[in-house]
């Protein structure tokens, strides 16, 4: 008989879908739902499976879907059903806060699956609660980045997987086509992208550039400006300056706003594009993992973005693209790539290899498994280790709070 698991998903900003549409690849959203829901299915070939979630689905090929009020509500059916683990996404919110205390109230097992965070608020409360196993981690510079919270005994870390079709890449013509792929906004640096623009169309009068999704990639829900691609602030204050004060201008710029589209519609794209960007935010919000970057790699574009967070182990630099240091020198540097058409196709030719190698969904869903099984079992985190290609000033002085904390306990 199989365990049972269960898996609260908050599905209310993903928009109409099912479940034959979403694997079919018909049905474009975030990189996180999309991974959450390619868990459950691929979870589900090996668990007797229940998925809570706050908005109505319907059952498949097995999986359990329950409607609940919120993630409280699927922490108490959880023990109502003895389940052996709920897998809980963090929101950083008061709603986590609540099952979180539920599931310690009710003493059921659960794992924190965490694509952004944790935030430092959070610290007292995942440190505190016995029944939270494991706190899941998107990359291994997400893990390091919580070294020194007193929670950092129960972090480890999964990457993100998507599977791909072995792809023969053939030389290009000499062109200047660019992508972008990804939510429209400062977090995910567009706003990088579009003041280093001017610089690029400067140097290659014939480049295009093309920005696949908007900021309703995250949230369908999301309020736009005129040109319906971002919040109306950021459309005023980056859009415009840069790219153009009309959709014409914009247009004539060279400029192309794909909007919201499906994972199926994607290639038409990627098989025209010479060179993608991927957020190349240095200071604030860094990406965790980036699907955008595996997704570009795997259609045999090379990307660019910032020497920072999981892009450093998403992206095989100087082998799958070229990651930066300074945000300002987007423009200097995809200009020098564009401009090494022999080193643009060494980088084009090592995406798909790559990607296909290290984030595979039979990989990822085999470290889940194993994951899950310690929890069962109920064997300790091992922990994350760092080399020395991790080390960094940050990290090590993490690391001296971390060890000075845990004797500080002992005593």
């Amino acid at each position: 008989m199989k365990n049972k698991i269960g898996i609260y998903l908050d599905l209310k900003k993903v928009g109409n879908w099912d479940w034959q549409s979403f694997l079919n690849g018909d049905v474009g959203m975030s990189g996180t739902d999309g991974q959450s829901l390619l868990l459950v299915n691929d979870l589900s070939e090996f668990y007797d499976v229940y998925l809570f979630s706050n908005t109505d689905i319907k059952e498949y090929k097995g999986i359990r879907a329950t409607k609940v009020t919120d993630a409280e509500d699927a922490a108490a059916l959880a023990r109502q059903l003895e389940l052996k683990v709920l897998i809980l996404n963090d929101h950083s919110d008061e709603a986590t806060i609540k099952a979180i205390n539920k599931l310690e109230e009710l003493k059921q097992p659960f794992i924190l699956w965490d694509h952004n965070g944790p935030t430092a608020s959070f610290e007292t409360i995942l440190a505190g609660t016995h029944s939270l196993k494991r706190i899941v981690c998107v990359s291994k510079a997400q893990a390091n980045w919580h070294r020194h919270r007193r929670f950092f005994s129960k972090v480890t870390y999964i990457y993100n997987g998507q599977d791909y079709p072995l792809k023969n890449i053939k030389e290009k013509k000499s062109a200047h086509n660019i992508g972008y792929l990804g939510a429209v906004s400062e977090s995910k640096g567009f706003h990088w992208v579009a003041k280093a623009w001017p610089q690029i169309k400067q140097a290659f009068p014939d480049a295009t550039l093309t920005v696949i999704g908007s900021i309703k990639t995250h949230n369908k829900n999301s309020q736009t400006g005129e040109f319906g691609i971002a919040i109306p602030e950021f459309e005023d204050k980056y859009i415009k300056p840069y790219l153009g004060n009309t959709l014409d201008e914009i247009n004539k710029n060279g400029v192309n706003f794909t909007g919201h589209i499906s994972p199926n519609e994607m290639p038409s794209y990627m098989d025209k594009l010479d060179l993608g960007v991927v957020n190349p935010n240095m200071d604030g919000s860094n990406e965790t993992f980036c699907v955008s970057a595996i997704d570009f790699q795997a259609n045999g574009v090379p990307v660019i973005g910032a020497s920072a967070g999981g892009l450093t182990e998403t992206v095989n630099n100087g082998k799958t693209g070229i990651l930066i240091n300074d945000s300002n020198k987007l423009a200097d540097a995809v200009i020098k790539l564009l401009n090494d058409k022999e080193k643009l196709l060494f980088l084009s030719r090592n995406g798909n290899n790559w990607v296909r190698q290290n984030f595979s969904r039979a990989g990822i869903c085999e470290r889940w498994r194993n994951l899950i099984e310690d929890v069962i079992d109920d064997k300790e985190n091992e922990g994350v280790n760092f080399n020395l290609s991790d080390i960094s000033v940050k990290l090590l002085a993490k690391e001296a709070i971390r060890i000075k904390n845990k004797f500080t306990r002992l005593k």
